[in-house]
């Protein structure tokens, strides 16, 4: 009786163990659990940081289980209602205006058009040389960086002009100069927001060095560029923030040309999964990742793991099961954290169990 109940037993076993082996794409997509975004962003709003709460909601508000919700409906509402305050506009643009720092588009955009006309790199140049004179802290990279704006600056009219004499052959050396220029600009920004990168100090001395040296852009064209496609991108200061050293920082561009103003919501969600999923857009579909980027960065992984025709079935199929409620979504997780090495090991110790050895042993002898 016991040796039966145990063969019994170890069949189930090597059932259930053989069923989570061939299942489970569809068993780690209802594993995962969808991102509630409301006490993140109300965190946001505490903190009176409703651009940056803003941007991160309006990631979800695609999705029906956020912009069906009455509560997400209501704090949307609440957080335009604030950014659209007159009074909140005048603050941010005085940000930009007197500062040259803010989180939203009026006041970056005040900021920038200073910066575009040069007066913001005399501002800066000024600040420094007064700080300099009063034996007070001066920042060298926010004195490079004027440096290079200026000397951008100086190269942008003088392609201009080239570029009118010469019919619009000298074009492509107008777009590069207004990339480090764009660049110059952001990372001004940046610095006084708190975003700028330790690594990235000792490479704008250098490229300030450089130019100075030379009188040419060259040397920071490339690493002023893969800035300036950030800073095309909302919440691109976040992103520059987390880069450290060149490559990445060119990596972190590519990702914003594929996801745009997304990008910031999308890293702060996956972070390095993000961008490794993002080197398989064109194969995974940018639509794709972003809704796997709703389970997390779990998510991300399993769609990486299983790819797209996969994780569109099974979440497709996991959204008509999730009646069933909790204990579905449990099991899987249960299920899914049995490592694979000990589920193949219970299949082959219920396959051994349910051998014919006899049988298998009386073909052995009959046939010698």
């Amino acid at each position: 009786m016991l040796k039966l109940l145990f063969k019994l037993t170890s069949l189930l076993l090597a059932a259930v163990s053989a069923g989570v082996l061939w299942q489970q794409g569809q068993l780690a997509v209802l594993a995962l659990t969808r991102i509630d975004p409301l006490p993140e962003v109300r965190e946001m709003v505490a903190a009176e940081h409703y651009a940056e709460a803003a941007h991160y909601l309006d990631f979800f508000m695609e999705y029906d289980y956020v912009n069906q919700d009455p509560a997400a409906q209501a704090l949307h509402a609440q957080i335009e209602q604030e950014r659209g305050r007159v009074a909140y506009q005048v603050e941010k643009l005085k940000e930009g205006l007197f500062d040259g720092t803010s989180d939203e588009t009026i006041g970056q955009a005040v900021g920038v058009a200073s910066d575009l006309f040069v007066l913001g790199d005399l501002r800066d140049l000024t600040k420094q040389a007064i700080n300099w004179g009063q034996g007070a802290e001066v920042d060298e990279v926010i004195a490079a960086l004027a440096g290079i704006g200026v000397a951008a600056t100086t190269a942008q009219m003088v392609s201009s002009m080239a570029t009118v004499g010469t019919g619009g052959a000298a074009a492509p050396a107008v777009g590069a100069t207004t990339a480090v220029k764009g660049g110059v600009i952001m990372l001004k920004i940046a610095r006084k927001l708190g975003k700028f990168p330790s690594w990235l100090g000792k490479a704008v001395l250098d490229g300030a060095a450089a130019v100075k040296r030379t009188g040419r852009l060259d040397a920071v064209s490339d690493l002023f560029g893969n800035v300036y496609m950030l800073a095309k991108t909302r919440g691109g200061f976040n992103l520059l923030s987390h880069t450290t050293d060149a490559s990445s920082l060119r990596r972190m561009a590519t990702f914003t040309e594929t996801f745009g103003d997304q990008s910031a919501t999308l890293y702060r969600i996956g972070g390095d999964q993000a961008l490794k999923v993002a080197q398989r857009a064109g194969d995974l579909g940018v639509a794709t990742i972003k809704e796997a980027a709703t389970f997390g960065q779990g998510g991300l992984r399993v769609l990486d793991k299983f790819g797209t025709f996969s994780f569109i079935k099974f979440s497709a199929r996991a959204g008509k099961m999730a009646y069933k409620g909790d204990a579905l979504h449990l099991l899987a997780r249960l299920l899914m954290s049995i490592p694979n090495w000990l589920l193949s090991l219970l299949v082959g110790l219920g396959a051994a169990v349910w051998m014919p050895w006899r049988w298998i042993v009386s073909l052995t002898h009959m046939g010698k």
